[in-house]
């Protein structure tokens, strides 16, 4: 009796359909894996500096995220919160520069090593 003359059988269905799952996971975790080989392979080419350019890069776009959060209690009905928020704009437009600075620092300067 073949597998598909005992397609009524649900064990073999489950059996199937694990089976299934499981390819598409091990799929799904080698493709994540080439993708994290990849990143490492580049990043070991980069200087000590130009890996901190990076990791400054998404600081920065945190802090238009917050300067976009922090305006948006200010402009709505936060009420209590309006004279922090406008307290903590500046900061962050500090911080933010602070970072555009760093990532916008020239290359050709020693690397930190």
């Amino acid at each position: 009796m073949s597998l598909w003359e005992c397609q009524d059988n649900s064990e073999i269905r489950d059996f199937i359909t694990r089976s299934a799952g499981i390819r598409n996971r091990v799929s799904s975790l080698a493709e994540e894996s080439g993708g994290l080989i990849d990143a490492l392979i580049q990043w070991s080419t980069l200087s000590d500096l130009a890996i901190l350019q990076v990791e400054w890069q998404k600081f920065r776009r945190e802090s238009n995220e917050m300067l976009k959060t922090l305006s948006a209690v200010i402009n709505g009905t936060y009420a209590p919160s309006d004279s922090l928020a406008q307290l903590a704009i500046p900061m962050v437009k500090l911080t933010r520069l602070l970072f555009t600075k760093l990532t916008n620092t020239a290359t050709s300067q020693v690397p930190l090593t």
